[in-house]
C-alpha cells in the first residue's frame, strides 16, 4: 500500500467531515447528531499536523453548532 495515497485518503476524510461540520453550523434546520458521531469516530492522526489540525477543527465548529442549535452539549469522545 502506499503511504501517500493512505494518508491523501485521510485528509480527503477530514475535509468532508470539516465541511459536514461547518454545514451543520450554517443549516437553517435542526442540529443533527450524525455529525456528531462523525466527529467522535475520527482519530487524530500523531505526527500528521494537518491532520490534527484539521481534527481540533472539527471538534471546535461541532461544539458551536450545539449551543448554536439549542441542542444538548456534544459529547466528541475523542
Amino acid at each position: 500500500a502506499d503511504p501517500e495515497a493512505s494518508h491523501d485518503a485521510r485528509l480527503a476524510a477530514a475535509c468532508w467531515r470539516v465541511e459536514s461540520a461547518v454545514e451543520a453550523l450554517t443549516a437553517p434546520a435542526p442540529y443533527t447528531r450524525d455529525v456528531v458521531t462523525a466527529a467522535a469516530t475520527a482519530e487524530a492522526e500523531p505526527g500528521h499536523p494537518v491532520l490534527a489540525h484539521l481534527h481540533a477543527l472539527e471538534h471546535a465548529l461541532v461544539e458551536l453548532a450545539v449551543p448554536l442549535h439549542g441542542a444538548r452539549r456534544a459529547s466528541l469522545g475523542a
